[in-house]
């Protein structure tokens, strides 16, 4: 009999790791589709149902496009800064972070990459709380865990895990942007279409997108600053 519950070991891994949220960057144009469909979407199911969308990465050397690709804690500003450098990038070049439901990692099938999952096309994908483990060893995929190493973050920023299948709204915690104005614009984009932004927690944090900042908190266990998204004047965290 096939097990469709959740990987208890993998759930116990993230506990022991302190792992709070996954992270997925996307094209904040991809918005609207998230919230008609009640979901994130993998590319093999975007396909199928024809809807129109904003891909992070067309080239898919990971060959899982049955799968949405995360990090882990935070994301991978390094590939973040190639995405939007590309051609179809330029048309649309206002992007999100979207928080998920750590427990996602749990489900069947999931795949752990100790560095890119495109890495050698997709042969180092493993799944299982050993290959999850792997994450935080003391060398991965080419780099080695420094003495200050923030202890929720795997020792190759890269590192993905792979979540098959669709990821429900009830799972995405919060929709991160750099500013409290980029907030309403994408809140009165929303509207505008006819969705309501209500259903999405909102969070302000222009650190999260910078990679300096996110590469000296993974490296050195320094803080990237966030707060939740009020409709009134704010500091924007660092």
């Amino acid at each position: 009999m096939t097990n469709t519950g959740p990987d208890l070991a993998v759930l116990d891994e993230l506990q022991q790791r302190g792992v709070r949220h996954l992270t997925h960057f996307s094209a904040s144009r991809n918005l609207p589709h998230i919230l008609a469909e009640g979901a994130l979407l993998t590319v093999d199911a975007l396909r199928e149902a024809n809807i129109s969308y904003e891909p992070t990465d067309s080239s898919r050397l990971d060959r899982r496009t049955d799968a949405i690709c995360c990090n882990i804690d935070l994301p991978n500003t390094r590939y973040f800064h190639v995405a939007k450098g590309k051609i179809n990038a330029h048309n649309f070049p206002d992007w999100v972070i979207l928080l998920l439901n750590p427990a996602l990692a749990a489900r069947p099938g999931t795949g752990f990459a100790p560095g890119n999952a495109a890495r050698k096309s997709g042969r180092e994908i493993r799944s299982g709380a050993e290959a999850l483990a792997a994450l935080w060893a003391d060398e991965a995929a080419g780099e080695r865990r420094r003495p200050g190493h923030r202890a929720g973050s795997p020792t190759n920023m890269q590192a993905e895990v792979l979540i098959p299948g669709r990821i429900d709204l009830a799972d995405i915690l919060a929709v991160v942007l750099p500013s409290g104005v980029r907030v309403r614009e994408e809140r009165a984009r929303l509207h505008q279409l006819g969705h309501d932004p209500d259903r999405l927690t909102w969070r302000v944090s222009r650190g999260i997108f910078l990679s300096d900042t996110v590469a000296s908190a993974i490296h050195m266990g320094t803080k990237v600053g966030m707060a939740p998204w009020t409709d009134r004047p704010e500091e924007t965290p660092a």
